[in-house]
């Protein structure tokens, strides 16, 4: 893992250079609406395409999450935006658009992020993108929000492969659309990807693109853990007859078979709380197999801040300052992996 935090320095835009990129973002949240039809018109799972250095993977995955639009955006454009998206490291480099009363769920920037490699043998891979964040109304009168991802070259955000053995990878235009359902507090959320890692084994690539078609999940577990941690455990669910509720999230659990439990405090807790793994920012102490109540005591015993870690998205490091009496006050990022980035010869 890089012993630092990489930060990069934003250059002054030239001029009307603002202006280009914002047009640039819209026109790909637009051409992402179109590649998702597409993939589902073509009933796409992962594809996974290799070629010299070139080893592209294209997966479109559908899923239902219990959450609002008010909430993801809350995640993506409040304090809580590395904890939506996955990544070992990530730095917003320009925020083009911000949201404003007319738009309050509107923005575009250009970010910078870090993928931790799954193995030793395979140097990490970053990307420099456009995102672009927006509602919608479908044709079916619906309302959704949807978020683009786009690769671009940026003299802000240049190459790190002398500098920290790090291979720049490409974003296709891809993201995820979010739509809401009959029921109101449910979304339909479609994941698109589409990414050339540069030379990653397809096998490993394919494995990381199927984790990117999972964030929703990740999503919704980070809302639900902020619902407990805002509103505490529902203790009438929990006293009600033969029912077995996670004590971190308050998701019931299945009357039968073996249960999870909090290293801490032993009570049951469900296998998305179970796989959370909690990391101690000083020394890299771990936590796993723990509830966030548990963790926040950790947190007021040993006074050290802790980051969050999830096995289905990429680790990351947030950038992003702690709010007292918040999930995000407690928890600095969301991950699956952590490994060495000690050059080697043999790495791809």
């Amino acid at each position: 893992m890089l012993s630092e935090p990489i930060r990069f320095t934003p250059v002054q835009l030239y001029e009307n250079e603002r202006e280009d990129l914002i047009k640039l973002a819209h026109e790909q949240y637009k051409t992402l609406f179109r590649n998702v039809r597409f993939a589902q018109a073509n009933g796409f799972a992962t594809q996974v395409r290799a070629f010299a250095r070139t080893t592209r993977a294209t997966v479109c995955a559908e899923t239902r999450i219990h959450a609002t639009i008010p909430e993801l955006v809350d995640v993506f454009l409040g304090d809580r935006t590395n904890a939506a998206i996955g990544f070992a490291q990530s730095q917003q480099i320009y925020r083009f658009l911000a949201p404003t009363d007319e738009h309050p769920y509107r923005s575009c920037g250009m970010r910078w992020s870090l993928w931790h490699s799954p193995s030793t043998l395979i140097r990490q891979r970053d990307i420099v993108y456009l995102e672009y964040m927006d509602t919608f109304v479908d044709e079916r009168g619906r309302r959704g929000w949807a978020r683009m991802t786009q690769s671009l070259e940026h003299r802000s955000c240049p190459p790190l492969m002398g500098s920290h053995n790090v291979v720049r990878a490409f974003l296709h235009c891809c993201g995820t659309v979010y739509t809401e359902t009959d029921d109101p507090k449910v979304l339909e959320a479609v994941t698109y990807y589409d990414a050339d890692t540069q030379g990653v084994p397809p096998w490993m690539t394919k494995i990381v693109a199927n984790r990117k078609a999972k964030n929703p999940h990740n999503l919704e577990h980070l809302i639900r853990l902020e619902h407990v941690m805002k509103e505490g455990v529902n203790s009438g669910l929990r006293k009600h007859l033969n029912s077995k509720v996670c004590v971190g999230c308050n998701a019931g659990l299945p009357k039968w078979g073996r249960h999870r439990k909090c290293r801490d405090c032993c009570e049951s807790i469900c296998k998305s709380c179970s796989d959370v793994v909690y990391c101690a920012i000083q020394g890299r102490r771990k936590l796993n197999r723990i509830c966030v109540h548990c963790v926040d005591d950790f947190l007021a015993r040993t006074n050290r801040q802790l980051e969050l870690t999830l096995p289905s998205s990429v680790s990351f490091q947030s950038d992003d300052v702690s709010t007292p009496g918040s999930l995000s006050g407690r928890f600095m990022s969301i991950d699956s992996v952590e490994v060495s980035t000690i050059g080697s010869t043999t790495r791809k």
